[in-house]
């Protein structure tokens, strides 16, 4: 391995960085790199293609590099990389959403709802931050809307209802900023949305039924730039294994609460145990009584210097967050600040599911995995680490039943809860390969999650419409946390007696987040030195 080749190949991967944020301003603002605030995202067919092309350039660079001379680090920097532009060109070129749906729609709200809610930066800056974007609303969702050649009716449809929240959103902005300019721009950015609401309406009229699946060829090519190499009948073989394992876990306890089936148990007894009031104030006390739970039974270290704020969904992000969010620190900010979010009107919230949701977003799921990722130094390996679906989606879906097996609660409903989020996600796994290769249509798709998942109508409906366009994303839940427990058995068997949890948490995250793959590899390395030493 040539030390000086690897450095030159690291160079390289700065320099595509560097590029790559200039062309996704947007995306450097989200993780903090504030000196990209003031550019704002083109989403014009010009812009997308000179994007395109940028990819191919480097992707050709990245080809001709021998990796047999990198030294192990800078080889899982290029892979990440090069995986990255790999699955971005299926996007952008292959499969090409942006002529079939407006990304800058779907774009805006994010570029406008950071800047609101981030309360860490100075206020003066946030409000010439909304000025600028609200000033280059066409720019950012108009142009976007001109580069559409094959609209699809669910798609555009969805494009409507976001355009409505936005409509929202802004009308939001006037009670918490008094700030005659931003007023002034706000009521012209909400001229222009109505305006794009027309053109979507247009583009209603013209648009072809249903949504275009990704196909088989690219699905498969899009898992493997996620680091995933199984065969997708096998995923497709077990998934209906394990959600028939799970709804057998479910049946054994909702026979212990004296019902027959599943779906009476969830239209009845279920829920009665909804919780009516009081909701923010009960999210809280879990939080600290689940984080003291898990610092005594010394499952994880949870990293110093980090917090959580619990606030209630704001009125216009509550259309396209019916449930609530965790809104992650940024990863290049000095402040380790998440955010939760939750719709306290929802009518969904019982103890198990606060108790779930918790265990999954903040401890010891996303959240904390986060803020060991925020301790990577390397800005390739911190970005681009991030992007990989299957440990950061796993781990958190790990933690749900790790913290049910250390006996966090013996309540059935509770455990019934932890089997239904598991069975959901099985379900997901073979639903988000069917449809997303053409064996299901969209509408057996929603059946599908309604009667072999048990989610309400309403909830499978909106969770078939984000894997439309988010093919292989669903499938890393339960893949992830299978090659994690996968992982510690392996861990388990090499250590004996001496195997701890808390320690083996501590190695798997510490490294920050990367494909299980690697993860595996460098974690079973230093279980290795560990017993040597």
């Amino acid at each position: 391995m040539g030390i000086e080749y690897s450095i030159e190949v690291q160079e390289q991967l700065n320099r595509f960085l560097s590029e790559y944020l200039k062309y996704r301003p947007e995306i450097a603002s989200e993780l903090g790199l504030h000196e990209y605030d003031y550019s704002i995202p083109d989403f014009s067919k010009e812009s997308i293609l000179n994007y395109t092309n940028f990819l191919k350039k480097w992707l050709e660079k990245l080809n001709n590099v021998d990796k047999t001379k990198l030294t192990t680090y800078v080889l899982i920097n290029y892979e990440l990389v090069k995986s990255f532009i790999e699955k971005e060109l299926i996007f952008y070129d292959n499969w090409s959403l942006w002529k079939m749906k407006p990304i800058g729609v779907y774009t805006f709200q994010y570029l406008i709802f950071p800047f609101i809610i981030r309360d860490h930066l100075p206020i003066e800056y946030r409000l010439n931050i909304l000025k600028l974007r609200l000033k280059n609303i066409d720019k950012i969702i108009l142009n976007s809307i001109y580069a559409i050649e094959e609209p699809y009716e669910i798609w555009i449809k969805l494009s409507i209802q976001i355009c409505k929240g936005l409509v929202d959103q802004l009308n939001s902005l006037k009670n918490k900023f008094s700030d005659h300019e931003l007023n002034e721009l706000i009521d012209k950015g909400l001229e222009r949305i109505n305006y794009t609401i027309d053109r979507l309406n247009d583009l209603l009229q013209k648009s072809k039924p249903g949504f275009k699946p990704i196909g088989r060829e690219l699905f498969i090519k899009l898992l493997k730039c996620q680091f995933i190499d199984e065969d997708i009948e096998y995923l497709r073989k077990v998934s209906y294994e394990e959600a028939e394992k799970y709804r057998k876990l479910m049946l054994d306890i909702v026979k212990k609460l004296n019902y027959n089936d599943i779906k009476t148990f969830l239209e009845n007894e279920y829920r009665r145990k909804i919780i009516q009031e009081n909701i923010i104030e009960k999210v809280k006390e879990l939080v600290n009584s689940i984080r003291k739970f898990l610092v005594g039974k010394s499952l994880i270290n949870i990293p110093e210097f980090e917090n959580v704020k619990i606030i209630e969904t704001p009125e216009f992000a509550k259309p396209y967050l019916p449930f609530g969010a965790y809104i992650p620190p940024e990863l290049f900010s000095w402040d380790n600040t998440g955010i939760l979010l939750i719709t306290v009107d929802s009518n969904k919230w019982t103890l198990p599911d606060l108790i779930n949701l918790i265990i999954h977003e903040l401890y010891p799921g996303h959240h904390t995995q986060l803020i060991y990722h925020k301790g990577v130094i390397d800005p390739v390996r911190k970005i681009f680490g991030y992007e990989v679906t299957d440990f950061i989606e796993g781990w958190a879906h790990y933690c749900e039943e790790l913290v049910l097996e250390s006996c966090f609660s013996n309540d059935l409903y509770y455990r019934f809860k932890v089997y239904h989020d598991a069975l959901w996600r099985a379900v997901r796994v073979y639903v988000d390969i069917e449809l997303s290769t053409g064996i299901i249509g969209f509408n057996q798709a929603v059946s599908k999650m309604v009667n072999e998942a048990y989610l309400e109508y309403r909830d499978a409906y909106s969770e078939v419409i984000r894997y439309t366009f988010t093919p292989g994303y669903q499938l890393c839940y339960w893949y992830g946390k299978y090659r994690i427990k996968c992982l510690k058995e392996k861990v388990k068997s090499i250590l004996g007696d001496r195997f701890d949890n808390r320690v083996f948490h501590k190695l798997l995250l510490e490294e920050g987040s990367l494909p299980i793959e690697f993860i595996e590899r460098i974690l079973l390395s230093r279980v290795e030195s560990l017993i040597k030493s």
